[in-house]
């Protein structure tokens, strides 16, 4: 029986500092957008961004020029793409839609913190516990040999005491 020991740490605890890194991290990767990893292969998301697109070239530029009235600007470092009647880019997202998106992004990053918190506090409880577990039951089990020991050293002494008088009698 191979037995491996795992270390027992004190879990990590809430960390505003942390908190506040996570977040500013996600919001630059709402922003700036950030590679997206599949096993089908990765793509570039711009969440902070919706693709706009249209049939005719005319009808894309005047819909990017009301965007822009609107205060939609394009994503000026993604590339239109054109095609056989398709034109589309991407644009950003009105103000209060990103703002919505992010109060989702940050919600979800904090639970995410506080949940991958509390699955490292349970599983030091659980090694722990298992430590503990394994310590009381070598205790038992040493007592056990010790009082076999015991019990075997008496047997002997009285099957020797046995065949003294055994042999004294004769």
């Amino acid at each position: 029986m191979t037995t491996t020991k795992t270390t027992v740490t004190i879990p990590a605890y809430f960390s505003q500092e942390e908190l506040n890194s996570r977040q500013e991290k996600a919001k630059y990767n709402y922003i700036s957008g950030h590679v997206r990893r599949s096993e089908f292969g990765s793509t570039f998301v711009l969440d902070s961004c919706f693709v706009f697109h249209d049939t005719t070239l005319e009808s894309f530029v005047d819909g990017l020029v009301k965007l822009a009235i609107n205060g939609q600007t394009r994503h000026t470092y993604s590339n239109i793409v054109t095609g056989v009647g398709y034109y589309s880019a991407h644009v950003y997202k009105t103000p209060s839609e990103q703002d919505d998106d992010l109060q989702v992004i940050m919600k979800d990053v904090e639970e995410s913190y506080r949940s991958e918190l509390a699955e490292e506090k349970q599983k030091q409880i659980e090694t722990l516990t298992e430590q503990l577990l394994a310590a009381e039951l070598n205790k038992e089990q040493k007592k056990e040999e010790d009082r076999l020991s015991k019990l075997r050293i008496k047997a002997q002494q009285e099957a020797q005491e046995f065949f003294k008088s055994v042999a004294e009698s004769k």
